[in-house]
């Protein structure tokens, strides 16, 4: 192992990465690279990924699609048709918050808790490919919470998880999105305005940009390291 691999050991230690963003920005692109990298410098790691709608509620809307007969398979535009169809008939229900943010607090605990145990016993890192950012971006297009309500939750989601977090704001243009994305039928007005809100939420976060359209992966790993070194040695 080199003197640099034993330094990069000791400062990106027991933390979680999370990587946010639209969907085609690269977030799993750079969390498996990041995960490769992590290997081969000795770092145990994990990947984690936190759905944006989760067990609970998405079987509930399974059946709800079922009984009006909607045919999700064959929806052109699923993100958007989805958001759509959500907030069209449970968009006023504080029910159907409910059943999302205890969908996102079993995840934690059958997923993240049993790997997360471990961060302060080991050089560990979690890496989060969607997280809570993903899920509140979410929550903000199929809901009428108001932005002080998914602020709140977003804080409060934070101290259940109670751990070291890092938030990297994975950026892209939203033509490269969808051109990276043709299998889903990606719209790019759709993605400009996800944008605008994990841009907002991310002044709230103060996450640090990482900007994936013109850049080589390999390049931006080395941005997320060389922020995580400045991060922890001004932590120190």
């Amino acid at each position: 192992m080199s003197v640099i691999d034993r330094i990069m050991q000791k400062v990106i230690k027991n933390v979680i990465v999370v990587l946010f963003g639209i969907d085609g920005s690269g977030k799993t692109t750079l969390a498996n690279l990041l995960f490769d990298t992590l290997k081969s410098m000795s770092i145990k790691a994990y990947i984690v990924r936190l759905r944006a709608h989760h067990t609970l509620m998405y079987v509930l809307l399974r059946v709800f699609f079922w009984g009006k007969n909607y045919d999700f398979e064959t929806l052109q535009n699923k993100p958007l048709h989805f958001s759509y169809i959500v907030k069209q008939y449970f968009g006023n229900s504080k029910f159907y918050v409910i059943l999302e943010v205890v969908g996102v607090l079993i995840w934690f605990f059958i997923r993240m808790f049993p790997k997360y145990t471990i961060l302060g016993r080991r050089h560990v890192i979690l890496i989060a490919d969607r997280f809570i950012p993903d899920f509140i971006v979410m929550l903000s297009l199929t809901s009428n919470c108001d932005k002080q309500c998914l602020l709140k939750l977003t804080k409060f989601l934070e101290k259940i998880m109670h751990a070291k977090i890092v938030y990297f704001y994975i950026h892209t243009d939203p033509y490269v999105a969808v051109a990276r994305k043709k299998e889903e039928w990606l719209h790019p007005k759709f993605l400009a305005y996800m944008a605008s809100k994990y841009q907002w939420l991310n002044r709230y976060l103060k996450g640090i940009l990482i900007d994936t359209t013109n850049e080589k992966p390999s390049k931006l790993v080395a941005q997320i390291f060389e922020n995580l070194k400045r991060r922890r040695v001004n932590e120190t």
